[in-house]
């Protein structure tokens, strides 16, 4: 088996913290008039992901 087949053993540890990071960031695109009636562009969860990551990395 390639290691492109293998599953991931790793997972993800949400702490509230990042919880609260999310919505900000949402929120903070919505306060630029970036949210369309169904959600957001691929381009705007880029942005969120990025600022979202940069956050948590700083900390």
């Amino acid at each position: 088996m390639s290691a492109t087949n293998t599953p991931c053993t790793h997972k993800a540890v949400w702490i509230k913290y990042a919880d609260q990071r999310l919505i900000d960031g949402m929120l903070s695109q919505c306060e630029k008039g970036k949210k369309l009636d169904n959600g957001f562009k691929k381009e705007v969860w880029q942005e969120i992901m990025e600022e979202f990551n940069k956050g948590v990395i700083e900390e």
